[in-house]
């Protein structure tokens, strides 16, 4: 199995609504397909609505490597 960063695509408008959206996810699936569609299931995706997760041009979906310097992967803070 692969761990894979899905993100949004800055500047698109699925992302300007302040409340109720998802803004990543690490998902582990065979492949980046997988993954996408693994978030389509209950209690993923928000109010930006499911198919947002499985379109290339509105998300990013990138697969992790353990190695690499020291960082942080994802930080997913919204303030209200």
């Amino acid at each position: 199995m692969k761990l894979w960063l899905i993100r949004p695509v800055e500047g698109r408008k699925e992302w300007y609504r302040k409340y109720d959206v998802a803004l990543g996810f690490v998902v582990r699936a065979e492949s980046e397909e997988d993954a996408r569609s693994m978030i389509r299931k209950p209690f993923g995706a928000g109010d930006e609505g499911e198919e947002v997760w499985a379109d290339p041009e509105k998300t990013t979906c990138t697969e992790l490597h353990s190695s690499g310097p020291p960082e942080i992967i994802i930080v997913d803070f919204h303030a209200g």
